[in-house]
């Protein structure tokens, strides 16, 4: 059933971010900060409020009252559901601290106006099913990413060329896809939309994009590009209720392959960019494993920790940001030293760190058990293969923590601490994968019924067939 917010919440929360950005065109960088920091406040308040106002009646989609897109669909595109509401939470909070964390040395007035945009377009993604306003914020989406690329100069052309060819085939793939769905060539339109979720997760072997990215954009830029993790979004929408059981074994299969793979690149690295990258893409496969599962555990475990792995790779990748502002380029293949000058950071490093491979404790521990409970009973000859990219990606973020922290201390310099805002923002991450892993009930039950909902949608589809 669907009912109308009473407050435009969804419409204001994406206006918010696209105002400030228009607000500081002419703005530097400190008037844009500024300005990032209260729009990026308001939409968590915001998104706060419409979770608030979801759980009140969980069974309801609510539509936004000023979708400015009705006229042209005929019916609201904007709606507040089970799944969208904490990933509405979860998208404003991780923009949030971006923007906190962000080092002045790494910042400017044109990449901060540009992640405004990114968290416009990843909210109006968030905030809608209809399939035509999911393509055209896919495509808008990769231009942030495609626009750095392009002002790092030769330095990130060969990035550039390769991240372009990549979003162009998946773009193209999506909205082939859309297009094609519900007529005659329904089979060419699931192949398609599978090839481009695969393209946008990094799903190997269609992943060579995403450690480039890291390795040549800002790694504020890239973690927003892909923390998210849009592909999820778009195979829980549009993948998992209708496309073909074979299709989804592809995908279950090819998970496993890129979450071995990726953890096993990510131990023989030697920039902390690169490592970075591929701990990225070993541990956000295991959420399309968890899809494809298609039981009640898997799926459970796969949106618990999509979110959390959301939140602690995020946290990694912005902490990996300040430490390279601070110290340059980052290298994992020799000791370091300096605990004793960036003591606060290097803990939230290995609290983020343990969290993106499912530590007891943290919120993607729970995630991690259900879904590797659905990946027994469903691929039993491969599941001690997500076992062991998971122990490789934890070895991984080891290896890294004591390259970058440990061994003789530091000579010389100033100690590095970290400002208030840098604190209080990787506090809020912090104690949403903490919180949460010591009381995941509330957070767990909602993804239950998130689970229950989807695979009733398919089990419809499939007797439709």
């Amino acid at each position: 059933m669907t009912a109308e917010l009473t407050f435009p919440l969804l419409s204001l929360m994406i206006a918010v971010p696209l105002v400030a950005a228009l607000a500081t065109a002419l703005g530097g960088t400190l008037v844009t900060r500024r300005a990032a920091i209260v729009a990026a406040l308001i939409d968590v308040g915001l998104a706060i409020a419409a979770l608030v106002v979801h759980l009140a009646d969980p069974s309801l989609a609510l539509a936004d009252p000023l979708d400015p897109l009705t006229w042209l669909f005929g019916h609201p595109v904007l709606r507040l559901d089970r799944l969208s509401a904490p990933l509405l939470v979860f998208a404003a909070l991780i923009s949030l601290v971006a923007v906190m964390v962000a080092p002045r040395t790494a910042l400017r007035a044109s990449l901060l106006r540009r992640n405004l945009f990114a968290q416009a377009v990843l909210l109006a993604t968030f905030a809608t099913r209809e399939p035509a306003v999911m393509a055209a914020m896919w495509c808008l989406g990769a231009l942030p990413p495609l626009l750095e690329l392009r002002s790092a100069g030769a330095a990130g052309r060969p990035a550039l060329r390769v991240f372009a060819i990549y979003m162009g085939a998946g773009a193209a793939a999506f909205i082939g896809g859309v297009a094609l769905t519900g007529g005659e060539h329904g089979l060419l339109a699931s192949v398609l939309l599978v090839l481009a979720v695969m393209i946008r997760k990094g799903i190997f072997p269609l992943h060579s994009w995403m450690p480039e990215l890291f390795e040549h954009a800002p790694l504020g830029v890239s973690t927003l590009f892909n923390a998210p993790q849009v592909g999820a979004y778009v195979a829980a929408t549009l993948v998992i209720p209708s496309e073909p059981a074979a299709a989804l074994d592809v995908v279950g299969v090819a998970s496993i392959i890129t979450a071995l793979y990726g953890s096993a690149m990510a131990l023989v690295q030697r920039g902390a960019r690169r490592a970075y990258g591929y701990i990225f893409m070993s541990q956000s496969a295991l959420v399309m494993l968890g899809f494809e599962c298609l039981s009640a555990e898997g799926v459970t475990g796969a949106l618990a920790f999509w979110l959390s792995s959301g939140v602690a790779l995020a946290g990694l990748g912005l902490a990996l940001w300040v430490l390279e502002a601070r110290r340059g380029a980052l290298r994992v293949d020799r000791l370091h030293g300096g605990y004793e000058r960036t003591p606060l950071l290097a803990t939230m490093f290995l609290v983020f760190g343990v969290g993106t491979v499912g530590f007891p404790g943290t919120y993607g521990f729970v995630g991690q058990e259900m879904l590797l409970d659905g990946a027994v009973h469903v691929f039993p000859g491969l599941s001690v293969a997500v076992a062991l990219a998971s122990a490789l990606g934890g070895l991984a973020v080891m290896r890294i923590y004591f390259s970058l922290f440990t061994g003789a201390p530091a000579q010389g310099g100033l100690t590095q601490r970290l400002h208030r805002r840098e604190r209080l923002g990787f506090a809020l991450l912090g104690a949403v994968l903490l919180v949460f892993g010591i009381w995941p009930r509330p957070a767990v039950e909602l993804q239950s019924a998130v689970a229950a909902e989807l695979l009733r949608a398919r089990a419809v589809a499939v007797e439709g067939r």
